[in-house]
Parts: C-alpha cells; sequence; structure tokens
C-alpha cells in the first residue's frame, strides 16, 4: 500500500496560494503588454527618430586658431596639420585589450591608457572623447589603421597642431595652448558668454598672448556627420533623411589673425644676446609711442612641447626651476630698483626746488642720520658735485639728502605720475602692479607711522620700492619725451581671414 494518499482537505490549503499565483501572472502579462502597448503606439515615433540618430555619430571639426604675426606680417605663432588619435568610451568594448595594443605603438604604458580613460569619464562623462595622443608619426598612422577594425572605439583624426617658429624666444608673451580641463570650461564660458561655447576636449589658451586673445583667435568649430556600425566604426552608406531633416556637414570657420608690434629681427637679437651670455633676467623694447618691439624672459620653455600633451616629468621641472621659467618676467617679477630710480627722485626735487640743476651738495663717502650710517659705493665719496654729476656717478648720499628734503609723501606725488607701482593696463593677464609706497601705505599696510630713515633707502630705490621691467622703460619714456606717459601695447590689429581689418591702433 503506497505511502503517498491523496488527501483532499490538504489540496483545499493551497488552492488560495494558487489563486494569488494566478492573479501575480495576469497581471504581470497585463502590465507588459500595457507597457509593450505605450511604446509602441504612443512613443513609436520618438523612440525610432532616437534610433536613427544613434547611427550618426558627429564629429566636431576644429577650426584653425587665427595666426599671430610680428608688425611685418611674419609668423610668430601658426599652425601645421597632424594626427591624432581618440577613443570614444561608449564604443570601447574591452579597454585592456585595447590598452595593450595601442599602447606600444604610442609608445605609452597601458595602464596609463587606462587610467586615462577612467579619469575622463568620470570627470567629464561617459561620451566625451578622450585625446591619446596628438601629433602622431607616420609610423604611428600606418600602424593603428592596420589594427583600427580590430579595435572598437578608436579613431585617428587630422587634427592642427600649434607651432612656435622661435621655441624658446618669446614663450611667456605668446604663451601656449592646451587640453581645456572641467573648471575652465565653466570659467570660459561665463566669461565669454553668448560669443563663444567650450566643450570638453576643446584646445584653448593658456597662458600669454594665447589666452589673452581667446576670443579673437579662436574661430568657429565646424561638425561631420558619419553613419556608424554598432562598434562606432564608420560605414559606407549614406547618412539617411531622418525624418525629412537633411543633415549636413558645416565647415569650420578660421580664426582672426593678430598683428603685434613685435620686430621679428628684433625679438632675434635680444634673444641671441642672452642665450650667447648665458644671461638671467627680462628685456623690453618699446617705441617712444608704446608700441613694444621685442620682450623677453630668460631662462624660457619651449611652448612647441605644450602643443602636444606635456609629461609630468617635464611640468614638474619647469615648475620647480628656481629660476621660474614660466614667469612672464617682464610683468609679473617686481624688484627693487635700485640707482635706476634716482632719475625719478631728481625729476621730484627739481620740480619742488628743492634744488636746482646748478645746486652743489656734498656727497662724502658716508652720512650718519638716526643713529646709524648711510653709505655711498664709493667709499672716498664723490666730494661736491651737481645733480648730474649724482646722476652719472650714482652717488646715494647725493640722494639721501635729497630723500631727506623730500619726504616720501612728495617723492611719491610726483613718481606715482609716471606710472610706477601701478599696472601699465597692457594687454596680458596677471600684471603685477608693484610698490611705490608712501606714508598713507604704511599706515594702512602696518599700522606704523612712516619712519625719517626710510626716506634714504626709498630714494635710492630700496625698501618698499618695487617695480616691473616694463613700469620702468614707461617711466624712462616719458622722461625721453619730457613728460609723456605712454600706454604701452603689442596689438597692433586684428583682421579676419579675407583681410579685413577688424580692430586696429
Amino acid at each position: 500500500m503506497s505511502d503517498y494518499i491523496s488527501n483532499p482537505d490538504e489540496a483545499k490549503e493551497f488552492q488560495g496560494r494558487y489563486r494569488t499565483l494566478y492573479i501575480f501572472v495576469i497581471l504581470t502579462f497585463i502590465i507588459f503588454s500595457l507597457r509593450l502597448t505605450w511604446l509602441q503606439i504612443f512613443q513609436g515615433s520618438e523612440l525610432r527618430r532616437f534610433s536613427e540618430n544613434n547611427r550618426i555619430k558627429q564629429n566636431k571639426i576644429s577650426a584653425p586658431r587665427g595666426l599671430i604675426l610680428d608688425r611685418d606680417g611674419r609668423a610668430l605663432v601658426e599652425n601645421l596639420p597632424g594626427f591624432e588619435v581618440v577613443l570614444s568610451p561608449q564604443y570601447v568594448e574591452d579597454l585592456k585589450s585595447l590598452s595593450q595594443s595601442v599602447g606600444p605603438i604610442l609608445g605609452l604604458e597601458p595602464e596609463k591608457i587606462i587610467e586615462k580613460f577612467k579619469r575622463s569619464k568620470r570627470i567629464n562623462g561617459p561620451f566625451a572623447t578622450i585625446r591619446l595622443k596628438d601629433n602622431l608619426s607616420r609610423e604611428e598612422v600606418f600602424r593603428l589603421k592596420r589594427i583600427r577594425l580590430d579595435t572598437p572605439g578608436m579613431e585617428i583624426r587630422e587634427s592642427i597642431i600649434r607651432h612656435y617658429p622661435l621655441n624658446e624666444n618669446g614663450a611667456q608673451i605668446f604663451g601656449y595652448v592646451g587640453e581645456i580641463s572641467k573648471n575652465e570650461i565653466k570659467k570660459l564660458n561665463e566669461k565669454h558668454k553668448d560669443l563663444l561655447i567650450f566643450e570638453p576636449g576643446d584646445i584653448v589658451g593658456k597662458s600669454g598672448l594665447e589666452e589673452n586673445l581667446e576670443e579673437k583667435i579662436r574661430g568657429k568649430d565646424g561638425v561631420s556627420f558619419i553613419q556608424v556600425d554598432a562598434h562606432g566604426r564608420k560605414t559606407i552608406t549614406e547618412i539617411p533623411n531622418i525624418y525629412g531633416q537633411q543633415i549636413t556637414d558645416q565647415d569650420p570657420l578660421h580664426g582672426n589673425s593678430a598683428y603685434l608690434t613685435i620686430d621679428r629681427d628684433i625679438q632675434e637679437s635680444a634673444h641671441k644676446s642672452f642665450t650667447e651670455q648665458d644671461r638671467i633676467g627680462a628685456l623690453i623694447a618699446m617705441k617712444s609711442n608704446g608700441e613694444v618691439l621685442a620682450w623677453l624672459n630668460a631662462p624660457s620653455f619651449d611652448p612647441n612641447s605644450f602643443a602636444t600633451e606635456v609629461s609630468i616629468k617635464a611640468w614638474s621641472k619647469l615648475t620647480n626651476d628656481p629660476f621660474k621659467p614660466l614667469r612672464n618676467k617682464v610683468i609679473q617679477d617686481h624688484f627693487q630698483p635700485g640707482s635706476t630710480f634716482k632719475p625719478f627722485v631728481a625729476i621730484a626735487a627739481l620740480q619742488e626746488k628743492v634744488i636746482t640743476d646748478k645746486t652743489i651738495l656734498n656727497a662724502p663717502g658716508k652720512m650718519y642720520f638716526g643713529n646709524r650710517w648711510y653709505h655711498n659705493h664709493n667709499k672716498n665719496g664723490e666730494g661736491s658735485i651737481t645733480i648730474y654729476d649724482a646722476i652719472e656717478r650714482s652717488s646715494n648720499v647725493f640722494f639721501y639728502q635729497l630723500g631727506i628734503k623730500l619726504g616720501v609723501d612728495r617723492m611719491y606725488n610726483y613718481i606715482s605720475l609716471l606710472g610706477l607701482g601701478s599696472r601699465t593696463q597692457i594687454e596680458m593677464e596677471r600684471e603685477a602692479p608693484g610698490r611705490l609706497p608712501n606714508s598713507v601705505w604704511k599706515k594702512a599696510a602696518f599700522k606704523e607711522e612712516w619712519q625719517p630713515g626710510e626716506n634714504l633707502s626709498t630714494a635710492i630705490g630700496q625698501g618698499y620700492v618695487t617695480v616691473t621691467p616694463l613700469q620702468l622703460a614707461v617711466a624712462y619714456n616719458a622722461i625721453a619725451t619730457e613728460g609723456k606717459v605712454v600706454k604701452p601695447y603689442i596689438i597692433k590689429k586684428v583682421v579676419d581671414h579675407d583681410g579685413n581689418i577688424l580692430t586696429e591702433k
């Protein structure tokens, strides 16, 4: 006799559970049916449009940046054709395999490619293209094309390489370009609102005139449309006319070009004089009307190395160099001017009639003031001399006496009119103002009164006085032109691609 006996009472206990299961299955079927009906009937047209659009890949065509030319139209910054390799994250199927295939060709470690890929997706999102390397060699292009079909998501594109024919010469004034960062996207879109649109992957000016002229020389990017397969690879079929909307390519618009006041011959001569003597410092050559003819900083760097991705090692070397090659010393570094400041004190003294051009003062090797000795560079002194002799021989003691007679505020009232201690407003970013002290400034800065002994150090361009090389050039130009203080400038005119003048000085 079997141990399993059908019990009607036990079967009745499961009828409620069966009923619940049947209801669940029916409800699930109804929900799926309703969802399919909604997608097919009510959203069918829109979803079809999305499907059609997903077959079309939109490629941005970067606009050539405008040229930067010297006063005679000779190239200071230009463009060269090249190739770049980029990745489209949404089409990459095997990142590890891709990095192992592409890395050795580009001279990049596979781990670095993976790291860059993940970092870009994290910062710029999953659809922003990732530029692996610019300025590819012919050998690299050839080898990449051989593996292109087996490497979904990789694309070789024509590119424009920014080129600086003077190399290190003038690098700080011309600046350099690089790929835009996430923070720069927001900052630049706000700065150039309604004029330019910046997106991930864009190349923008990072310093110097490349940065300052961004709005004028950037140009307008174009766009091309291609039909792709599931791997993002171009197909040979024509681009469809989607819902009556014709998709057409848009050509890029070349950026405007800028003519500078720089004379390339003078610029190269200045650079030669520095390199032959291995000098460190800054040089500015300016016409009496304010046109800058040459602008040099040493040591310098080669901006061509920034046209492609600069290595961490190279960047670290530049930033850790004690002589700061990245700094634009002509406008960013301000120094105690020393004896170059004395002619300005002489002007104040003559104007205030503290002395005349015939006044003779005794200038010994040292003088006693305020419980201490103040020394002349010539220990034997200069004897009894006029203002002309004092400037020629750079007599400290003579100018100590002028500082005592004038006081800091009268020195400030005249010398500030020459532009010292203020930005010149030249068309460059990050210009330092320098400092020309007076009693009010010290009270505000240190909560202290001006001391009489500080008049002496100020009168010989020391103490709190700091100026930039460009400020000195403007001030000395004012002496040469008998009081005309000019505003220096370096951009002579801007023209469009057809040569029409847009702005001119």
